[in-house]
């Protein structure tokens, strides 16, 4: 069957001597990996569009009995030349791919993920600044789509808000298990999986309000709490994505 969707290059891998294994997030069929043949060729008519990050059109024989398809067309959809001009756009934007490619099933249709991807992308390549918030963006949003959202607005235990009051002046408590924080009487109430400072879990909550990945890059942040939402983040994927 010939099909033509878009897609987003993750991977690109050499295979024998002229041609490469890719691997696409696709708008109409989720992740799957094709084969480019000659596509290592001088002549080749495929041209730069294979390259990790590409937004692309695609055309190729899609065979429901392989988990390899034939690629017969790949042409440029959208550029992104600052991912590859800046160090930090390009270091959020392959751990963006990473997470994709790990998180997605084969051959599993997910348009709202394809729509992030794409929007979180084209924000890093715009960003004049910050652009690790946008990938922190693209992490808590990705667990909405994933259907585990965390709750850092109000207590796990109790459903009080998690305000300064509540919190209190040594942080919550972050149930990464259960997918959600603890105020500060209840924190003591029941095992927990780590600590997070009250700043950090300040952050996390403007970047869940935040609307779009661009609206990210107003956030601001120090190191030190830049380091503290990434590990949260990471374990929270952790505890509900198996083997990450």
């Amino acid at each position: 069957m010939i099909v033509k969707t878009e897609a987003i290059v993750l991977r690109s891998r050499k295979f024998r001597e002229t041609s490469k294994i890719l691997n696409l997030y696709t708008r109409e069929f989720g992740k799957l990996s094709v084969i480019a043949k000659g596509s290592r060729g001088p002549k080749s008519k495929f041209g730069a569009s294979l390259q990790p990050l590409n937004h692309v059109s695609t055309v190729f024989y899609k065979n429901d009995n392989r988990e390899l398809h034939l690629l017969s067309e790949c042409d440029s959809v959208t550029r992104f030349p600052g991912l590859a001009e800046d160090l930090d756009k390009f270091a959020a934007a392959m751990s963006i791919l990473e997470m994709v490619e790990f998180v997605a099933h084969d051959e599993e249709r997910n348009e709202e993920l394809f729509g992030l991807v794409l929007a979180t992308l084209e924000a890093i390549n715009a960003a004049q600044k910050n652009p690790g918030n946008i990938q922190l963006y693209f992490e808590l949003h990705l667990s909405d789509v994933l259907g585990f959202r965390p709750n850092f607005h109000t207590c796990l235990l109790c459903g009080r808000s998690l305000d300064d009051e509540h919190v209190g002046t040594n942080g919550g408590e972050l149930r990464l298990g259960n997918g959600g924080a603890l105020c500060g009487n209840c924190s003591g109430r029941t095992g927990s999986h780590g600590s997070i400072s009250l700043g950090a879990l300040r952050i996390l909550q403007r970047l869940q309000e935040v609307r779009t990945p661009e609206g990210a890059t107003s956030v601001t942040l120090s190191q030190r709490q830049m380091e503290e939402v990434r590990t949260t983040l990471r374990l929270y994927f952790e505890s509900h994505v198996g083997g990450m």
